[in-house]
């Protein structure tokens, strides 16, 4: 699946690191700090990975190319969705928001997403 998609999961990861990464560096002022926006565009490097393949999971399944994978597809939105809203509220709501804070989250809404899809899938074989 993933390596049939290559292409358009490395493009949703290079744009996310790129537009995580730029944002970190304009906001930071005269004083540049490197490792921040890196840090940033790493994380724009995850949440664009795993938002797009979610995303192909969930479409491949809507289309009925193969079987719902609820896990999969919970798991990678439950993490992409916290780390793009906690960083929209850390630059444009300008909250004060810390990678521990931005990590939790996303570790939470993996976790809790993806242990829900995995149930639910369960269920959804189970009858």
């Amino acid at each position: 699946m993933i390596q049939d998609n290559i292409m358009p999961i490395s493009a949703a990861s290079i744009g996310g690191a790129a537009i995580f990464g730029l944002v970190s560096h304009l906001e930071q002022g005269a004083s540049k700090d490197y490792k921040s926006t890196l840090v940033y565009a790493a994380l724009g490097g995850v949440a664009g990975f795993t938002a797009s393949v979610g995303t192909l999971y969930a479409t491949k399944w809507a289309q009925g190319q193969m079987g719902a994978n609820w896990g999969v597809i919970g798991g990678s939105l439950g993490l992409a969705l916290p780390l793009i809203y906690s960083t929209y509220e850390k630059y444009v709501q300008r909250k004060i928001v810390t990678n521990k804070d931005l990590l939790r989250r996303s570790a939470i809404g993996a976790l809790s997403a993806g242990g829900i899809g995995t149930a639910f899938s369960y269920i959804q074989k189970a009858f």
